[in-house]
């Protein structure tokens, strides 16, 4: 309401912006500012305290591998408890979940191409690297099962059945190799379990 409908700023507008540019540039205008507000400061050491900023401590960062203070709310202090004891389960999915995309980059692979991880049964801190073929066959024989624990929506870790399924499967199948957790890793599962 009240503007031009063609779009054209009024003459005036543009008059207006054209004499407010020249402004700062004039010598007196600078001369007169000085005077008036005096030299402002530029650096935090130069400002009064009131300009400053409250001064604020950095939060805390609490200890991953240390389990928080136990709340006082009955309800709060179970979530504690039980997000507490999925912690080693968490962190050896997520290491595994790594591993995985260094092993299969492309998420989009064909089927024929992908591969998954099947837990061995006489060491549980190890998975093979089986193909697709290899994995869907073992699987209808019941060799292999989901691993319910380090499963999720995003992918699909196996577990060998046995140890005779696991041997049957090794011997027979075509491995691409093996993944174990890392020293460290086993250190803080350990330490998240005590």
């Amino acid at each position: 309401p009240g503007g031009r409908s063609d779009g054209q700023l009024p003459r005036r507008l543009v008059a207006w912006a054209a004499l407010l540019s020249l402004l700062p540039a004039l010598p007196w205008e600078a001369a007169h500012a000085q005077k008036l507000l005096g030299v402002i400061p530029t650096r935090p050491e130069e400002m009064p305290s009131w300009a400053l900023p409250p001064k604020r401590e950095p939060p805390k960062q609490r200890d991953p591998d240390v389990p928080p203070i136990p709340s006082e709310n009955p309800f709060i202090r179970n979530l504690q408890e039980k997000s507490w004891k999925a912690m080693p389960t968490e962190r050896t999915r997520s290491y595994l979940f790594d591993e995985f995309q260094k092993l299969q980059p492309n998420p989009f692979a064909e089927e024929k191409d992908r591969r998954f991880f099947v837990r061995r049964v006489d060491n549980a801190d190890i998975w093979d690297v089986v193909g697709n073929d290899d994995k869907q066959s073992n699987f209808e024989l019941g060799k292999i099962v989901v691993d319910t624990e380090m499963s999720n929506a995003d992918w699909t870790v196996y577990m060998y059945t046995s140890q005779q399924d696991q041997e049957a499967v090794r011997s027979s199948a075509k491995l691409m190799g093996s993944i174990e957790l890392p020293a460290a890793l086993k250190a803080k599962i350990a330490l998240l379990k005590s």
